[in-house]
């Protein structure tokens, strides 16, 4: 259906079809209108599709990246803020600041 809306509405781009929550899984994809408004090119003003492999995906080229950019960055995670109390009593939202 996402490629029908772009063919008739006349919109450029991927449309990948993955499970979002596993953004690795890759079930098929298609390139829409690449050539739409391109004056040099034989598909100019045609709305067109072609199938799209995994590897030439403008989108799964940028999940990668982000994903070893993230996988290279080391976090680190600062020591936990512990309050001690000598008597019990109720706290409030501003204390310890």
């Amino acid at each position: 259906m996402t490629v029908c809306n772009f063919l008739l509405h006349g919109a450029v781009g991927e449309v990948v079809w993955h499970n979002s929550l596993l953004p690795d899984s890759w079930y098929g994809g298609w390139r829409v209108n690449k050539y739409l408004n391109n004056p040099f090119h034989k598909y100019h003003g045609i709305p067109h599709v072609e199938t799209l492999k995994q590897e030439n995906s403008f989108i799964y080229q940028s999940w990668k990246a982000q994903k070893e950019a993230a996988e290279t960055k080391q976090t680190v995670i600062p020591e936990p803020v512990i309050f001690k109390v000598n008597k019990p009593m109720q706290l409030t939202l501003f204390d310890g600041f």
